[in-house]
């Protein structure tokens, strides 16, 4: 009960500060069995390297220090809402150490723990929901009640308030189907926790959704129950957020669900676009969006034109958004995944509450978002690990707000601006943050600090300083010196004169090469070479004048 009390007490104080602030965090991938330094090739798991790894590699699951760093870290955010979008178990890609049934389920026990030792539970409602790593065996679950929804439910318990009357409605949702509904009745929100894993494809157990929803088939059991839950949530005047794990496609663009169960979803989403704030999901390991476009021609009969289209919005489908034909009506979104595949990294947000513009408008949209990210680099290298937070939707991407209209603004200039070669336009800006910065080409991808940087720098000026001086001082030595003077003039940056123009006061006459630039000669063969030569001379004049005789 004292949990019911802190939250709800919360909630109610919120309100009156118009908004509230949320996390997503998703596909944590967690791995009791890493070891640090160990080998990439092993999983982490075993061997050796000389690199170190403390903080994760892009090619192993994710070590429990980055977990319980990054719980921390959205702690010390002080949001009110944490969405957790599933895939918290580790892999099971290890030959050597196969993962058993009981891990998908202590695992996220675990996990749920950690957030209680921190006391994160006290200050946020935390809703998670069921990713295809998370059932045994991996992406398959069949048709609830069944021991995997009751088994992952017991892991989750102690975040889901089981002693409140909400607690309950969510255990008995939970084991139906894997699905349930948070709501708070004070803000007259309601948090819908999806079972996407009966609409994905990868899901052998369970088959396609009907043409015609009914109740056999588990796709269309929740397709039936979320259409009667946002019915009722419409007529009370209230406003949804949909999280779940796998999106209904990819960053590609490719189907990830069910063909029917993919166009029925589709469909609820436009039947209560009024009543839904926005959608979370995960299992991509990127942060993008995906808008919902709906055709403007209300009439039109041509079959090979969809009503619908849900694009995910990358460098290669920028242009396939025809707003003279199609206008968004719904913005789905992905996070980055805390599994370092790129960075470590979650997204936090801002609801409003109302209209800023119109006090007497009760309008509940996503108002701004950032990404937070760890650097994994970095972080191996000085062994520290700290968020940074960016990709700021309206410091960084200049959106006003992320409802439709005002995305679908955005998509046109960035449709405009992509036409530019310059490296930081506005849609190159989120592109990078797709990636999570593991594609960043600018100076703050360097480990150095600012004060480092400075320091490297004055060494370098320093550096070069002392050359010049020292060309400087050996070309003045070369001056005093006997020697080729030729050499020296080009050492000295000086233009090298001809033959003539360095001696003018010798004139060429018939005669050997020392009788036309003796003192050239001197000069190239220095004090010692002027001795031999003076000794040859006297030498052959002696041989001349004993031939005259």
């Amino acid at each position: 009960m004292l949990l019911k009390s802190n939250i709800f007490l919360l909630f109610s104080t919120v309100f009156s500060a118009k908004h509230i602030q949320f996390t997503h965090l998703t596909d944590l991938h967690y791995d009791p069995s890493f070891r640090k330094n160990a080998d990439e090739k092993q999983h982490c798991h075993s061997g050796h390297i000389q690199k170190s790894n403390n903080f994760g590699s892009q090619k192993c699951d994710t070590p429990l220090n980055v977990i319980v760093e990054t719980i921390k870290a959205i702690k010390s955010l002080n949001t009110q809402l944490i969405f957790w979008t599933g895939d918290t178990a580790r892999h099971d890609s290890d030959q050597n150490l196969k993962r058993s049934p009981e891990e998908s389920y202590s695992q996220n026990s675990d996990i749920a723990k950690i957030f209680i030792d921190y006391d994160v539970n006290k200050e946020s409602l935390i809703v998670p929901s069921i990713g295809n790593w998370d059932v045994w065996p991996p992406n398959r679950l069949g048709d609830g009640p069944n021991i995997v929804l009751e088994k992952i439910y017991a892991s989750w318990e102690p975040l889901l308030q089981p002693d409140t009357e909400i607690g309950k409605r969510i255990k008995e949702t939970f084991h139906q189907g894997g699905w349930f509904s948070v709501p708070l009745d004070v803000h007259q929100i309601s948090i819908i926790s999806l079972n996407t894993i009966y609409w994905f494809a990868e899901n052998d157990a369970v088959e396609d959704c009907s043409l015609n929803i009914n109740d056999t088939i588990p796709g269309d059991k929740q397709i039936s129950w979320l259409r009667k839950e946002l019915e009722s949530l419409k007529a009370r005047n209230f406003s949804a957020f949909l999280i779940g794990h796998v999106p209904p496609i990819d960053l590609q663009n490719q189907m990830l669900y069910y063909p029917n169960c993919y166009h029925h979803f589709l469909e609820t989403l436009d039947l209560f676009k009024e009543v839904l704030i926005g959608e979370f999901f995960g299992h991509i390991n990127k942060d993008t969006y995906m808008p919902l476009l709906k055709l403007n021609d209300e009439n039109n009969v041509d079959p090979n034109v969809p009503k619908l289209k849900l694009i995910s919005l990358n460098e290669n489908s920028l242009n396939d958004f025809d707003f003279e034909k199609y206008s968004i009506i719904n913005v789905l979104q992905t996070s980055a995944s805390v599994l370092p595949v790129f960075n470590t990294a979650f997204k936090k947000g801002v609801i409003s509450l109302k209209n800023e513009n119109n006090e007497q408008e009760n309008e509940y949209f996503v108002k701004e978002q950032s990404q937070f990210y760890n650097d994994l680099r970095k972080s191996n290298l000085v062994n520290t690990f700290k968020f940074e937070e960016s990709c700021q939707t309206r410091e960084t991407f200049f959106l006003a707000t992320l409802k439709p209209r005002d995305l679908q603004g955005w998509i046109k200039k960035s449709q405009e601006s992509s036409q530019s070669e310059t490296d930081l336009n506005l849609f190159r800006r989120y592109l990078e943050c797709i990636q999570v910065h593991t594609e960043r080409k600018y100076f703050d991808r360097l480990v150095l600090s600012k004060t480092g940087m400075i320091l490297f720098g004055g060494f370098l000026t320093f550096f070069f300083f002392v050359c010049i001086l020292g060309i400087y001082l050996y070309t003045k030595h070369l001056e005093i010196v006997e020697g080729d003077q030729s050499e020296r003039q080009r050492l000295l940056f000086r233009p090298v004169t001809s033959g003539r123009d360095r001696y003018p006061d010798e004139s060429p006459t018939q005669g050997s090469s020392s009788t036309l630039y003796p003192n050239k000669i001197k000069t190239s063969l220095g004090k010692k070479g002027s001795l031999k030569l003076k000794q040859l001379t006297k030498s052959n004049s002696k041989s001349n004048l004993n031939q005259n005789n």
